[in-house]
């Protein structure tokens, strides 16, 4: 004889609300309202469902009642939690976004000064520009004035050494007739013209010339009104040859032409000063 075997099940109550166990609740968003008119609709609707109850002669259960009211309290906790959601996102973006314009402002400040910094700096850089250019135009004319001032220079001192020896020197006129003599390559034959007051000094001279080159032979002394003192001109059967203080300063003006300045731009320079 087979036994009879039970199956032990767990008693499980079926939902009040009628929907099956597992079945998926479908959730609606109601707007948000404070809770004292959440807690008003539902006063509200319970004197409703009360007058619909006594009007058809029936009596709401207080566990269905209860049943009821635990799920309107947690549809009112799901719609305080959503609303502290929203509100709590609500100041995040407020935040971000004050932020956001704050960060902006500084950039758009940061970027506006630069701005006026570049446009002074291009100023500024583009006056420096003119100035180096203008003064690259005239560089040449510039260095032109400088080079002639410095051979004015130059040639004031050669003519101050010229005057200091003439000054100085007593065996000038020696001096001279020696440089003569060499340059015309001859010692005879020779006619040596000077001013009347050099004219007492050359016997001496003579003398002490020969005694360094030698004897000078057939030599004739003459006096040259025309000659400046310390001027000479010497006559020979090779030639002639003359020097004073002008005929120096002369060679020295030649000497100047040669490199491009001229007797006149001393001149000019002079009347300027």
């Amino acid at each position: 004889m087979e036994k009879n075997q039970l199956e032990i099940r767990d008693f499980v109550f079926n939902p009040l609300s009628g929907k099956g166990q597992g079945d998926v609740e479908t959730v609606e968003f109601s707007p948000l309202v404070p809770n004292h008119l959440a807690q008003k609709e539902r006063l509200e609707e319970l004197d409703r469902e009360e007058k619909i109850a006594n009007a058809k002669g029936f009596n709401i259960l207080d566990l269905a009642r209860e049943q009821q009211e635990r799920k309107n309290h947690r549809e009112q906790e799901r719609k305080e939690k959503i609303k502290s959601e929203v509100l709590g996102r609500l100041k995040i973006v407020e935040k971000e976004t004050f932020e956001k314009a704050h960060e902006e402002g500084l950039k758009a400040g940061k970027e506006e000064i630069a701005a006026e910094i570049k446009v002074k700096a291009e100023k500024q850089l583009n006056i420096l520009t003119n100035l180096v250019d203008e003064l690259l135009t005239h560089k040449e004319e510039l260095f032109k004035e400088q080079k002639n001032q410095l051979l004015f220079m130059v040639k004031n001192l050669v003519q101050w050494i010229i005057l200091r020896e003439l000054k100085d020197d007593g065996n000038y006129l020696e001096t001279l007739l020696e440089k003569l003599v060499s340059e015309l390559q001859t010692q005879t034959n020779l006619n040596i013209q000077v001013n009347k007051n050099d004219f007492e000094k050359m016997p001496e001279v003579l003398n002490s010339l020969q005694k360094k080159i030698g004897e000078l032979k057939n030599v004739r002394l003459v006096i040259d009104h025309d000659l400046p003192e310390k001027g000479m001109l010497l006559d020979s059967d090779n030639g002639m040859i003359k020097s004073s203080t002008s005929e120096q300063f002369h060679a020295l003006d030649k000497l100047f032409e040669k490199i491009g300045v001229f007797n006149k731009d001393f001149t000019d320079e002079g009347n300027e000063n």
